[in-house]
């Protein structure tokens, strides 16, 4: 019999661990939510070394006791974290997660598809085989690649979607600079499954600092921070009253994984991988 944190690869055995590793790093993903589900140790060592939130799943309350002690230990307890669940529903929101190990057989893969996020991966238990599965991207949900959309200036998207019944995720500083002034949030694009956007985060003490401008990526579907990056130069942030530079609004577009923005005042279009 097979250890429970190992897979038969091509007449070869390799660990799970480093399955999850790899399976990871293709999505390309470096930072997002994985669910583990009634996993073995080795698998969440794995998982806490990908610098990810982590949540193991486990039916056995005193699993899940031994799997927070762990956690602790490893000084990793909170992003990573353990709950006992009922063996069938994982306790997320729909479209949420980047990746899932399953080595429960009570766990349906309709229910595994649910929790994932467009693009998330799926690795799955099946006898003594792990089988690999990705999430489609719907055909009904669009991209916002650039200002206002598209050239056209329409700002209309080609999203099946709406009207919204709740809130997924909450981001960013929870108060803007200032209502007298330019707005916190400046511009926002989206594709890839990532969300971008150029943000002033000095101080919201007083509003008459400078602006401290940074682009920021986040993963669209949890809202977690991917990669952030100063913007240099002057940017302008209260020249006036409800001031906003509308070119500002424009320096920044995403198609695929790139996303294209000057990095500082009066210097040319950065390409930049998502």
């Amino acid at each position: 019999a097979l250890h429970p944190d190992l897979i038969v690869l091509g007449g070869g055995v390799a660990r799970i661990g480093d399955l999850l590793f790899d399976t990871v790093r293709e999505t390309r993903a470096r930072n997002g939510i994985i669910v583990l589900v009634q996993p073995g140790d080795a698998v969440c060592a794995e998982a806490a070394r990908l610098n990810f939130t982590v949540l193991a799943l486990d039916t056995r309350g005193e699993r899940v006791a031994a799997l927070r002690r762990q956690f602790q230990e490893q000084d990793v307890y909170g992003r990573v974290s353990a709950i006992q669940f009922d063996g069938k529903t994982i306790p997320c929101v729909d479209g949420l997660v980047n990746a899932v190990v399953s080595g429960a057989t009570t766990v349906d893969d309709a229910e595994i598809m649910r929790v994932l996020a467009p693009r998330g991966v799926a690795l799955v238990k099946s006898g003594n085989d792990w089988q690999k599965h990705v999430k489609p991207w719907p055909e009904d949900m669009d991209e916002w690649p650039q200002y206002l959309r598209a050239g056209d200036n329409n700002a209309v998207s080609r999203d099946r979607v709406g009207p919204p019944d709740r809130l997924k995720w909450t981001g960013g500083t929870p108060w803007a600079r200032s209502h007298m002034s330019a707005v916190t949030v400046i511009s926002m694009v989206s594709a890839g499954g990532r969300l971008y956007t150029i943000e002033d985060l000095e101080t919201v003490e007083y509003h008459r600092l400078p602006g401290k401008y940074l682009l920021i990526a986040r993963d669209a579907f949890n809202g977690l921070d991917l990669w952030k990056k100063p913007l240099g130069g002057d940017w302008t942030s209260q020249d006036y009253l409800k001031y906003i530079a509308t070119q500002y609004q424009r320096r920044i577009a995403a198609i695929g994984d790139i996303v294209y923005c000057p990095l500082a005042m009066g210097e040319p279009v950065s390409a930049i991988d998502g």
